[in-house]
């Protein structure tokens, strides 16, 4: 008798693993820091990102942060391996500081990290910062939405949401964020890049935490590198009707 209900024990498993149901992704958080001076000037690296314990769809993410935190450090051709990608940044600063003497400090510093996770999405925040020389450090912001069932990306369009009004609730905060006075479009205000130089657009960066749907425009995505960050929450409540409720966001 015990060995029948084991066997349909086994057999429920099986079934809510085929459908997908109540899916929960584990991960562990790891650390990476390496140093390379020439003479008394210095390049440092700091990762920390997650790493999802899985065979299947957390395989497939755990690439997907991989090939991004890559991208983040390479910006010629691509590598093959995280590790690779760390030694040619700390190579490179060498043979530029032996060769043309170096005046500044690098460092590349990268956060992921989880944000929300429910049945069917995953979104994860990708925190990075730089600075090669130059002017000024760079900064910015990625959010990922993956699916949890497949463990692809989901794009923007991909998330069940109504752009259209979602679009009109951005303008709407954006305004606000930067304090655009009432009666004047963002054109006429004249700090913005826009489209055609007169339309707004919604970003490439939006996904979900814990309070909402999280909109993010970098620098130089819609204004000078002085305009700063704009980081827009839309709360639950105000994406009744925006949001499809088969999103199962609470």
């Amino acid at each position: 008798m015990k060995s029948i209900w084991y066997f349909l024990f086994l057999l429920l498993l099986i079934s809510c693993k085929e459908q997908g149901i109540n899916t929960i992704l584990t991960h562990e958080m790891k650390a990476y820091e390496e140093r390379r001076c020439v003479e008394d000037v210095c390049a440092t690296i700091k990762l920390s990102y997650p790493l999802y314990l899985g065979q299947e769809v957390e395989s497939s993410i755990n690439e997907e942060i991989e090939r991004l935190l890559i991208k983040s450090i390479v910006f010629e051709e691509p590598v093959e391996s995280l590790a690779l990608a760390v030694s040619n940044y700390l190579d490179a600063f060498e043979k530029f500081a032996v060769e043309y003497g170096s005046f500044s400090e690098w460092f590349i510093e990268i956060q992921v990290e989880e944000t929300f996770q429910n049945d069917e999405l995953l979104t994860i925040l990708i925190n990075s910062s730089s600075f090669l020389g130059g002017a000024h450090p760079n900064y910015y912001q990625n959010l990922l939405n993956f699916d949890i069932q497949k463990g692809g990306q989901i794009p923007l369009k991909g998330l069940k949401i109504n752009l259209g009004k979602l679009f009109d609730l951005v303008e709407e905060k954006f305004k606000a964020y930067h304090e655009v006075p009432e009666g004047i479009s963002l054109e006429e205000d004249g700090r913005f890049f826009l489209k055609n130089d007169k339309d707004f657009f919604l970003p490439m960066n939006m996904g979900f935490d814990n309070e909402g749907l999280v909109v993010i425009y970098n620098p130089y995505e819609i204004g000078p590198y002085t305009l700063g960050m704009t980081v827009i929450q839309i709360f639950w409540d105000e994406l009744e009707g925006i949001a499809s409720a088969e999103l199962k966001l609470k």
